[in-house]
C-alpha cells in the first residue's frame, strides 16, 4: 500500500509539473501578446493622434474656404448691383436721346451697345454685339439637301440590317 501511495504520488507530482509547465508557456504566450499588444496600441494612438491632427487642419481649411466664399459672393453683389446701376443710367440716357414713339433700328441698337460697353468703366475688353435672326425662310437649299441625304443613308441602312437577320 505504501508502495501504491508512493506511485499515486509521483504521478500526481508529475501531473502538477507538467500543470506548472503549462501555465508557465501560456503566461510566457499571454506576455508576448501583452507586449505585441501594447506595441500595437501605442502605434494606433499615434496614427490617431495624426489623423485627429489632420482632420482640425481640414476643418480649419474648409472653414477658411466657407469664409472666402462668402466674401467673394459679398463682393460680387456689389458689383453686380453697381453693373445693373450703371447700366440702368445707361438706358436711361439712351431711353431719353430717342425721340418719343421713335423704333431705333438694328444698327441703331448696335452702336448705342458698343457705345455703352466703351463708356461703361467695369468693362475694359471690347466685345461685338451681334444681333441675328434665323427665319424658316432663310435657310439655304444645302442644309435641306444635307438633312434628305441622312434620311436617305439611315433608311437604307436599317434596310440591309433588316435583311440580313430575315433572309426569304
Amino acid at each position: 500500500m505504501l508502495y501504491s501511495l508512493n506511485t499515486d504520488m509521483e504521478n500526481l507530482i508529475e501531473d502538477l509539473k507538467s500543470k506548472v509547465l503549462k501555465a508557465k508557456n501560456r503566461d510566457k504566450s499571454v506576455e508576448v501578446r501583452s507586449a505585441l499588444l501594447s506595441d500595437t496600441n501605442l502605434e494606433h494612438n499615434n496614427a490617431l493622434n495624426f489623423l485627429s491632427g489632420k482632420t482640425k487642419s481640414l476643418e480649419a481649411s474648409l472653414h477658411q474656404a466657407d469664409n472666402a466664399k462668402i466674401e467673394t459672393t459679398k463682393k460680387l453683389g456689389i458689383r453686380i448691383k453697381k453693373f445693373w446701376k450703371s447700366e440702368k443710367q445707361d438706358s436711361d440716357r439712351a431711353t431719353s436721346r430717342i425721340p418719343f414713339g421713335e423704333v431705333p433700328t438694328k444698327s441703331a441698337v448696335r452702336y448705342q451697345a458698343n457705345k455703352l460697353i466703351e463708356d461703361s468703366p467695369l468693362f475694359e475688353t471690347k466685345q461685338d454685339v451681334a444681333v441675328r435672326d434665323i427665319e424658316a425662310g432663310q435657310l439655304n437649299i444645302k442644309f435641306l439637301l444635307g438633312g434628305l441625304f441622312i434620311l436617305i443613308v439611315s433608311v437604307v441602312a436599317v434596310y440591309m440590317f433588316q435583311e440580313d437577320r430575315c433572309p426569304l
